[in-house]
């Protein structure tokens, strides 16, 4: 290759290169502008937000308060088994009152024979 050629075939690269770089900053998509969330819709938002919030804390303070008679339920059921003793039961009746009723005997075992071994 003479030096005539290589010169102008250094120069046909140049002139694309340059070329490509104009050609690349032409083509770049213009930037867009971000949209902006309009202040009706931010009111919303803020208003659903607390309300959740309002919700929420309701919720818990409505748990807390459930497990408080809970509690309270279980204390009367126990003090309840006490007045019926170790041999009645607290029970309901058909009206839906509490009662004491008599617990089950259970059956005494029935005595199995025994057969001496054979010899």
């Amino acid at each position: 290759m003479s030096p005539k050629t290589t010169i102008k075939y250094l120069l046909f690269l140049m002139v694309l290169m340059v070329a490509a770089v104009l050609l690349s900053k032409a083509q770049a998509p213009a930037k867009t502008a971000v949209p902006t969330i309009p202040v009706e819709l931010k009111a919303k938002l803020f208003k659903a937000q607390a309300q959740q919030m309002n919700a929420q804390n309701e919720f818990a303070q409505a748990q807390k308060n459930m497990q408080d008679k809970f509690a309270a339920l279980q204390a009367v059921i126990q003090e309840a088994n006490t007045v019926c003793g170790a041999t009645a039961s607290l029970q309901l009746d058909k009206a839906g009152d509490p009662v004491c009723t008599a617990k089950p005997v259970p059956p005494a075992p029935t005595p199995v024979p025994v057969t001496p071994a054979k010899k």
